[in-house]
């Protein structure tokens, strides 16, 4: 699905995505996705040195902070 298709989907049917998910879940088939965690030493968690509140979920996008480089798991 397109990101134009994923918004006129979310507007159409803001369900599609769980209902999606469940159906899935149920006919059987595994699900699967990722995911990142960062870590940081509370001083450099300080909100006016990066300029933003890191953890505003908002702003979500420490991603060019390079000591503290995403962790998959």
């Amino acid at each position: 699905m397109t990101e134009p298709e994923a918004i006129e989907m979310s507007g159409v049917d803001p369900d599609y995505s769980k209902r999606q998910l469940w159906d899935t879940i149920e006919e059987g088939n595994e699900v699967v996705w990722k995911a990142n965690v960062q870590i940081m030493q509370p001083e450099d968690a300080d909100a006016n040195k990066l300029g933003f509140d890191p953890f505003d979920v908002t702003k979500g996008n420490l991603h060019n902070i390079k000591e503290n480089p995403d962790i998959r798991y």
